[in-house]
């Protein structure tokens, strides 16, 4: 029988997860840039709906989809990685009667760089969400996380 490895299925829980309630973060996002427009989340999917369609609910998907999974591959890939090198620091004995202070470490330190591998992805995602209502230099960030979606990111796109 074949055995699915752990990491690679944080990859994917981590990036269907988010990517599933991307529609629900991109209406909170427009509704917390311009809240005049957007009243509230149910009156925000009825104006992104009536604007863009229902395609338009899906713009950010594919930076949350790449960044999540990548958060997911350094979390728990890493804190294997971090868990082995912290004990290995320390005698046999020390790693087992401290292990919980190893593990917390470890966790720590795999979430530090998990965190950094999100971030620009985050970034774009946000970007791409609300083009039109950012300034020029979130704009800008809008075509580094969203090469699948550049229909949607163009620069100064209302």
């Amino acid at each position: 029988m074949c055995e699915v490895n752990p990491h690679w299925a944080s990859v994917v829980d981590f990036s269907i997860t988010h990517t599933a309630v991307v529609p629900l973060d991109l209406v909170k996002c427009r509704l917390q840039v311009d809240p005049d427009k957007y009243k509230n989340v149910l009156t925000g999917f009825k104006v992104s709906v009536r604007e863009e369609g229902m395609r338009g609910l899906a713009k950010g998907w594919a930076p949350t989809f790449i960044g999540y999974s990548l958060q997911g591959l350094c979390k728990f890939g890493l804190y294997e990685v971090f868990k082995v090198t912290y004990s290995g620091m320390l005698d046999e004995e020390t790693a087992y009667t401290y292990r919980t202070f190893v593990y917390l470490a470890a966790s720590a330190s795999a979430e530090f760089f998990a965190d950094i591998a999100l971030s620009p992805l985050e970034a774009a995602k946000g970007s791409c969400g609300v083009v039109g209502l950012f300034s020029d230099f979130t704009r800008s960030l809008c075509p580094m996380g969203c090469v699948f979606e550049s229909h949607h990111c163009r620069r100064g796109a209302q």
